[in-house]
């Protein structure tokens, strides 16, 4: 029987989780075009308007950690071509194998706000942390 790498197990879960993403993005915006070739997780387009959606997908024990100096400067690259807050994040539950988005939040300033329905124990779980407002 052959083992199989820790690394490829990570990466495939990853993409599971950015599959699963794009389906939910397609269903939630469904005039945006979505795309997802490694970096950014997901990136929406709309003819349309012109405009652009940036998600970066996380599992939740990664919700404190800061955004990358990449992440950054795109996410401030997309606010001054936007006139709308177009940066979200999605977590998804650290249960192995898990692709259920369990919370979403958008940027504002550098503090992260999570919308949608939202359950109460991560809500908790995000209300300790200090990059997170959450009502």
């Amino acid at each position: 029987m052959k083992k199989k790498n820790p690394a490829m197990k990570a990466a495939n879960l990853a993409w599971k989780r950015i599959e699963a993403a794009m389906r939910s993005f397609r269903l939630r915006y469904e005039d945006y075009e979505v795309y997802s070739k490694g970096w950014p997780d997901l990136l929406g387009f709309n003819r349309k308007t012109g405009t652009f959606y940036f998600i970066e997908c996380k599992r939740i024990d990664q919700a404190a950690d800061p955004l990358t100096e990449d992440q950054q400067k795109v996410r401030k690259i997309l606010k001054k071509i936007g006139k709308i807050e177009n940066y979200d994040v999605w977590f998804f539950d650290n249960k192995v194998g898990s692709t259920k988005i369990i919370a979403r939040a958008f940027y504002s300033g550098d503090k992260l706000h999570p919308y949608g329905v939202i359950r109460k124990y991560v809500r908790d779980k995000l209300r300790k942390l200090p990059n997170f407002v959450v009502d």
